[in-house]
Order: C-alpha cells, then sequence, then structure tokens
C-alpha cells in the first residue's frame, strides 16, 4: 500500500518520457539536393532608387529559351529573406518545388525570385550598442551594409565614469567619425532608447545623439 504511491509516480514519468520520446523523434533536418547547376539572375526592376538592393532569379541548368520563358499558367514565387540574409537563401525552396512540378509534369511551372538588402540591422544593450555606435571607427567594416542601429541604454555621447585617458580617446574618435562619414553614413538610422528618469547608471544626456538622420527615443 505504501509502495504505491511511488510506483505510480514511476510509471507515470516513464510513460510520459516515452511519448515525448516518440513524438519527437523523427524531429530532425533533411539536406536537400539538385542535380543541375544555379544560376541568380539580376532582374532589373524599374524605379528601383537603391543601388544595393537587387533582385534575382533562380534559374537550374542551362539558359536557354525554355528555361526563361513565363507561360501564363506559370507561377512566379517571391522570396524576400530575414535580417541578414541572402537571396541564396531561396535555394532550397526553389529547387524542390520547381523540380517537383517538372518531374510530374504539372500543367503549370513555378518560377522563383528572391530580394537581396545587402543589409543589416544591428541592435546592441548598453556598453554593447556603443561598441556597434563606434563600428564606422574601424577601417576594415563596411558603412553601406549597416542600415539601421537601434541602441538600448547606450552610453553614446560619454561613459558613465572616465576611467582613463584611452576611455576619452575612443569616445572622441566615436564622435568624430560620424561627422568625418556623414556622407557614408547618410542613409543608416539610428536610434537610441534610454532608461528614462528611473536609470541611474545611464542617463538620458548620456544616451543622446545629435547626428543628422538620428532619432533619439527615452521611455520611463
Amino acid at each position: 500500500m505504501y509502495y504505491a504511491s511511488p510506483v505510480f509516480a514511476v510509471l507515470l514519468l516513464f510513460t510520459i518520457y516515452a511519448v515525448h520520446k516518440d513524438i519527437h523523434s523523427d524531429n530532425g533536418c533533411k539536406m536537400t539536393y539538385m542535380w543541375r547547376w544555379i544560376n541568380l539572375l539580376p532582374f532589373e526592376v524599374e524605379g528601383n532608387l537603391i543601388s544595393k538592393y537587387y533582385l534575382y532569379r533562380y534559374v537550374e541548368g542551362p539558359l536557354n529559351e525554355r528555361t526563361l520563358q513565363i507561360l501564363p499558367n506559370d507561377i512566379p514565387v517571391l522570396f524576400v529573406p530575414g535580417s541578414g540574409g541572402s537571396a541564396k537563401q531561396v535555394r532550397s525552396m526553389a529547387s524542390i518545388m520547381m523540380n517537383k512540378t517538372e518531374m510530374r509534369n504539372a500543367p503549370f511551372r513555378m518560377h522563383f525570385f528572391a530580394v537581396d538588402f545587402a543589409e543589416l540591422i544591428l541592435v546592441g544593450h548598453s556598453f554593447g550598442g556603443t561598441i556597434v555606435y563606434s563600428l564606422p571607427a574601424h577601417p576594415e567594416f563596411d558603412t553601406s551594409m549597416m542600415d539601421l542601429v537601434i541602441t538600448l541604454a547606450a552610453p553614446l555621447s560619454a561613459p558613465p565614469i572616465v576611467m582613463d585617458k584611452s576611455m576619452a580617446e575612443f569616445y572622441n574618435s566615436m564622435d568624430q567619425i560620424w561627422h568625418l562619414q556623414i556622407d557614408e553614413l547618410k542613409s543608416t538610422a539610428l536610434v537610441s532608447y534610454s532608461g528614462g528618469e528611473k536609470d541611474f547608471q545611464v542617463p538620458d544626456h548620456l544616451a543622446a545623439i545629435t547626428h543628422s538622420k538620428t532619432f533619439n527615443t527615452y521611455y520611463v
């Protein structure tokens, strides 16, 4: 009688584990393959004013009139990657869908197009935001990749405490580069969120920025 509850608990836990293992036993990813070479053809977009934005057409195999022909019954598919993604990520989906419809002699074909933004959104908290803000000062960093910078409670204008001369020089060089590279950074938006009046470590004035094309946002 006294052993019934522990035994029942063990059996219950074992049953839950067995069911959980069975449900998730086949939850792995499988690689997709193709047997023809890939072509990402630039597709001209009328009215595109941003030179680093591209639209590509995904094509497998030899380029010929039949491959490139788009019939009235065909289905165009547009793939838009996530932040920091690439148009090349369309490969798995496009290859599977195009080959499946072709092998089954479907009455239509699917034509895949993919967008390439060639930019990156950067988010940094506290001094991490300051590091992100200082990236343009690095000689090997491509500022054209930095489209939007979001900082959270980051001391951008000055450190909370100046510990040594190197810290002061770091902030001076960071401030100067945003002024010197104003043309290169004119398409970069910077949004700075501060902690408001309850943040005693990084008060509002340390998170404030005065460069053009930037925004200061404060919250309590």
